[in-house]
């Protein structure tokens, strides 16, 4: 199964915390075993924000919120890739595209 690992911390904030991504597929995809957006295009690097979950409510937003991420499509935007919600351990990974001058 085609892993994404979570690299160099990026930045942090009050929704929790931006990692660079790194996938060990080339522009394939990736199969979570949860989540989403299990059939993700990812490619091998990207932005990783991850989120800790703590109640439906958040979720509920937090999901109405990546279906427009989804449809937008702008040069001064971030690329969505997609997202992958444990609610076990009350997180969310939204994959997105990594900006080179923000390392």
């Amino acid at each position: 199964m085609q892993t994404v690992k979570r690299g160099q911390l990026l930045g942090e904030g009050s929704f929790g915390a931006v990692y660079q991504g790194l996938y060990d597929g080339a522009q394939s995809q990736y199969s979570g075993s949860y989540g989403s957006d299990e059939n993700a295009v990812l490619p091998p690097q990207m932005a990783i924000k991850v989120m800790y979950i703590e109640d439906k409510r958040l979720l509920n937003k937090l999901e109405a919120e990546l279906e427009l991420l989804k449809t937008v499509k702008h040069r001064h935007i971030v690329q969505y890739y997609g997202c992958l919600i444990n609610e076990e351990e009350n997180e969310a990974q939204i994959f997105m595209e990594l900006m080179p001058h923000s390392l």
